[in-house]
């Protein structure tokens, strides 16, 4: 997922993954054996975003259950949900048989662990 960052983390606040709002990269996080982790840091939000979406299409294309069968997509967000519905528009053009993408907003778990303006996708077996 993407955070929106701002203040939150060591030194600055309650997540403990993001720092204070000094820093600029922004972090694309990852659920790995049940926890949050850091996958890896772009630059720039719109390069967070193209990059999110890199990794789903391939998570999708792959498939949680194997290439041969399709993946259901949801689009997550905290905030604006425009960003989630352009994101989401943008893998229904990228993941042939993509079909209906669920956009949710995120749960209060994630909220603090991240911050407005998150948006993150799911990528689960049908």
């Amino acid at each position: 997922g993407l955070p929106g960052g701002g203040g939150r983390g060591p030194g600055g606040g309650t997540g403990p993954l993001t720092g204070p709002p000094a820093l600029t990269a922004r972090p694309l996080l990852h659920i790995h054996g049940g926890r949050i982790e850091l996958l890896e840091k772009v630059r720039t939000r719109s390069a967070a975003i193209g990059r999110l979406t890199e990794l789903a299409a391939a998570a999708a294309r792959t498939g949680p259950a194997g290439p041969a069968r399709p993946a259901g997509l949801a689009v997550q967000y905290l905030g604006d949900p425009g960003p989630a519905r352009a994101l989401a528009a943008r893998l229904a053009g990228l993941i042939p048989g993509a079909g209906d993408i669920i956009l949710a907003p995120a749960d209060a778990v994630i909220a603090a662990h991240t911050g407005p303006g998150m948006l993150a996708v799911v990528v689960a077996a049908r």
